[in-house]
Order: C-alpha cells, then structure tokens, then sequence
C-alpha cells in the first residue's frame, strides 16, 4: 500500500514537471516572438531611414530631375532619343545611363528587401511615396527595355516592374 502511494505521488509530480516545463517552454517561445518582432520593428525603421536618406540625397535628387528633364525636353520622342544615343555610344547619354541605374537600383533593393520577407508592405509604401516613382515607371522602365534590346547581357525583367508597380500602387488603397 506504501508502494501504491509512492508510485502515486511519483506519477503526480512527473504529471507536475511536464506541465510546468510546458509551461516554461510557452512562455519562452511567446517572449522569443515578442523579443523577435520588437528587433524586427527596430531593424526595419533603421533600413527606412537609410533609404529615405539616400533618396534626400543630392546624387538621387540629381539623378530623378535629370530624367524628368530628359523627358521634359524630348517630349514624345524621349525614349528613341535615348535608344538612337545610346546605340552609338554617345557621350551625352552617360548621366542619363547613370540616373537610369541610380533610381532603378533604389527601387530594386527594396523589392529584394521586401521579397526575402525584411520588410513589411508599409516600408514599401513609405518608399513608393516619393516622387521618383513616376520616372521609375515612365522613364527608367522604357529605358531597361530598350538597354536590354541593344545589350541582351542586360536583359529587362517585367517581372520586377510588375512586382514594383504592385508593391507602389498599394500606397493608393
């Protein structure tokens, strides 16, 4: 009878421990989650702000006012005026080339950054609010298509704009 009441406890406090180091594992996992988010929240504002001071920066305001005017002075024919220089190697078309690369590759790292899941919808949506996403879409993407017909070891990805466009025009829902 001893025996049967010392088993009996033996079974209670085994039954004790592996709720209490459940418990302890929950509790653990719901702190890890919480410590993980909040460093998550922390790295994502400070990538923010690195992008949104690379696009205050004097090179990118350069770079998006350089192709605006591009398109403001050509008018209709701003891209063959781009496709017929850039042909022939002109050198006229070198800072043009440069902005062109400059807001593309902006653009593309935070797609890549959004993609490999480090940042959220929001982040995008801050970074499409700029003005630079007009000549992304008008500008920067005629001009990577017509690279990519001149150079097929540049090709054009309609995938990505697609995925940029996406990812900017839910700034607007």
């Amino acid at each position: 009878m001893l025996e049967d009441i010392g088993i009996l406890i033996i079974a209670v406090v085994a039954v004790v421990a592996v709720f209490l180091a459940y418990w302890v594992v929950r509790q653990t996992r719901i702190e890890s989650k919480k410590a993980i988010k909040s460093v998550l929240a922390v790295s994502e504002g400070q990538l923010l702000l690195d992008m949104l001071r690379e696009y205050s920066s004097d090179a990118m305001s350069e770079a998006v006012q350089t192709l605006k005017n591009w398109q403001k002075e050509y008018k209709e024919s701003y891209k063959t005026e781009f496709a017929e220089r850039y042909k022939t190697k002109d050198l006229s078309v070198i800072p043009l080339n440069r902005a062109r690369q400059l807001v593309y590759g902006y653009f593309l790292r935070m797609l890549k950054l959004h993609e490999a899941g480090y940042v959220s919808e929001n982040f995008c949506s801050t970074i499409c609010s700029n003005n630079g996403t007009d000549a992304l879409f008008e500008i920067v993407e005629p001009f990577e298509e017509i690279v990519a017909h001149i150079e097929p070891n540049k090709p054009y990805n309609k995938n990505t704009f697609d995925n940029l466009r996406r990812l900017c025009q839910q700034r607007s829902k």
